[in-house]
């Protein structure tokens, strides 16, 4: 988290002394994990979304007087909420994010935008390592913009690549193991801020 500041400081001085576009935001997310495929009655944990947050900078390159290239970086918390018979609590998941988006704007107060996002994942509240290094996904969403520095933006991301691999037996005899791959959604609410 001390590197993580770091850097942050480091792009705000430098962004005082360069000509590329510069803007951060900050927001909340609902997070939560989904499964596809499941039998019924396989799992026995149920899960439901948490609420966290992110931080982040961005840039808005100008394609066009209709389209831009906004590429971010951003710090993201994600997770879930499990139950099960036995245990219940929230799992944690902190990644470093750079999505890469197209914007388009068909009215001034209004931007759509959407592209790929790539994860690396920094820390899990697991006591072992459990979820996969890498997430990658896709986000689409709004940008309404407030003023020609101040806008609100609202998007979804689709985790595409799994994040964990759940091992179970279908039984009720001893039978062979099945898998079943798990993936990341959240949707994000931020306020971002435009230096340039």
């Amino acid at each position: 988290m001390k590197n993580l500041l770091l850097a942050f400081f480091l792009v705000v001085y430098a962004s005082g002394y360069s000509q590329i576009p510069l803007g951060f935001k900050a927001g909340v997310n609902m997070s939560q994990i989904v499964m596809k495929d499941v039998p019924d009655g396989s799992i026995e944990e149920d899960y439901s979304s948490v609420a966290s947050f992110h931080v982040g900078v961005f840039s808005k390159l100008r394609l066009s007087d209709k389209f831009d290239f906004i590429p971010e970086l951003q710090y993201i918390r994600k997770g879930y909420h499990y139950k099960s018979s036995y245990s219940e609590g929230n799992i944690r998941l902190d990644y470093i994010e750079l999505p890469l988006l197209i914007s388009y704007k068909p009215i001034s107060l209004l931007a759509i935008e959407a592209g790929p996002s790539f994860g690396v994942k920094i820390k899990e509240s697991t006591y072992i390592s459990l979820y996969e290094s890498t997430d990658i996904g896709a986000v689409g969403g709004l940008r309404f913009n407030l003023t020609s520095k101040w806008s609100v933006v609202g998007r979804y991301y689709y985790g595409i690549t799994s994040v964990k691999d759940i091992k179970y037996n279908s039984g009720p005899n001893q039978g062979p193991v099945e898998k079943v791959s798990t993936y990341t959604r959240n949707f994000q609410f931020s306020i971002a801020y435009y230096l340039k």
